[in-house]
């Protein structure tokens, strides 16, 4: 079996016995509603797709193993309030999704993520520095400016794939107006050639900045507002 999508407790009984207890072959793994405790994620050791964004139950030890899927591309999770440190043994992750989880901070090891190329967010996250070693990194949605430090602002200049940034300008509903913070933003703008700006409190709505649109290019980014 090479897929699995579990839904419900009496569907979940059923997969799990039909596996066998062998686990080992399975590429996508999906769970959704009220499915109980998931097999430990060191079963699945073929892993490539990873998507328990819709699992009511998930619990943060429900994915304390997760380093163990090396072979992992895509991650959705959600409800969790933290992400283990072995997550950077996921080389070959190439998407996380944590839009929907309460996690604050992610950990150190998440700079070693050199194949990550889209990382989704949710609000009020501090990175960690070096994000500028994550040199495959394509898309950055909901990047929290007031949790994360002015050097780190400088850091996304660095990351040439660039071209999809949300930046998320507010903390608690003020603005985070530090003059420092703003020229390291337009500095690092400058050096990227982004196709759209995502402006989280204008109902994500993308601001293009491709050649391929109306719009003025991004060298021109100070012309657009944050909020």
């Amino acid at each position: 079996m090479r897929r699995i999508s579990v839904q419900g407790n009496c569907e979940e009984r059923k997969l799990w016995h039909g596996t066998n207890g062998d686990l080992s072959h399975v590429r996508s793994l999906t769970v959704f509603g009220g499915a109980k405790k998931i097999p430990l994620l060191m079963n699945f050791r073929m892993l490539r797709v990873l998507d328990l964004n819709d699992y009511l139950n998930i619990e943060d030890d429900d994915i304390d193993d997760m380093g163990s899927l090396i072979h992992l591309r895509y991650s959705r999770v959600r409800n969790v309030s933290k992400i283990p440190s072995q997550i950077g043994k996921l080389r070959l992750l190439q998407t996380l999704d944590l839009t929907w989880t309460t996690v604050k901070e992610l950990p150190a090891t998440l700079v070693q993520l050199r194949q990550l190329v889209h990382v989704m967010l949710p609000r009020g996250v501090k990175l960690p520095d070096g994000i500028s070693n994550m040199v495959s990194l394509e898309e950055i949605n909901n990047f929290s400016v007031a949790y994360n430090s002015a050097e780190l602002l400088l850091e996304i200049g660095k990351l040439t794939k660039l071209k999809v940034l949300g930046v998320d300008w507010f903390s608690d509903g003020r603005l985070c107006d530090d003059g420092i913070f703003m020229t390291n933003m337009v500095s690092s703008l400058s050096k990227l050639t982004l196709r759209s700006l995502v402006r989280p409190l204008s109902a994500l709505i993308p601001v293009s900045l491709g050649s391929r649109s109306s719009h003025p290019p991004a060298q021109n980014f100070g012309t657009y507002s944050f909020g």
